[in-house]
């Protein structure tokens, strides 16, 4: 099965604040990260995006709405985690979780969306739910193991 790495972890204290990076992180299950605001029950527990979506996303001339202020908990590399149907399950460190939804909503008034129709985050953010909790720490693997 395909093979990446974590090459940033994020976590959100307080609704409406920056995330804040992280050398490591503890998921718990059917929660998300312990201290994040994002975490619960429900569907959208984590959220990815592979560094080659952020890297075009940021050499690209139009800051859309979502550009400017988009961050995941997990930035992944060398995987293209948003190739996977939902119900993929992917081991991220000593964790498991389970991808649920591929894509984002676009926001009315984006200037991404008026120019070009879409925008990268529509098809390459993924958010999952956590089927077994455990530490994370930058630079952990990243494998998806049944589509």
């Amino acid at each position: 099965m395909p093979t990446g790495k974590i090459t940033a972890i994020k976590i959100s204290t307080k609704k409406g604040s920056p995330m804040k990076s992280e050398t490591s992180g503890v998921l718990l299950k059917e929660y998300g990260f312990v201290g994040d605001i994002h975490g619960g029950k429900g569907k959208r527990q984590v959220s990815l995006i592979a560094q080659e979506t952020m890297d075009a996303l940021k050499a690209t001339e139009l800051k859309g709405l979502c550009v400017n202020r988009f961050a995941a908990n997990l930035t992944t590399a060398d995987i293209a985690i948003w190739e996977y149907p939902e119900g993929t399950k992917v081991e991220v460190g000593e964790t498991l979780i389970e991808i649920t939804k591929v894509g984002k909503e676009c926001h009315l008034g984006c200037e991404v969306l008026a120019k070009r129709g879409s925008c990268m985050l529509a098809k390459h953010c993924v958010f999952a739910q956590v089927l077994r909790g455990g530490s994370l720490t930058v630079g952990d693997k990243v494998e998806t193991i049944e589509t």
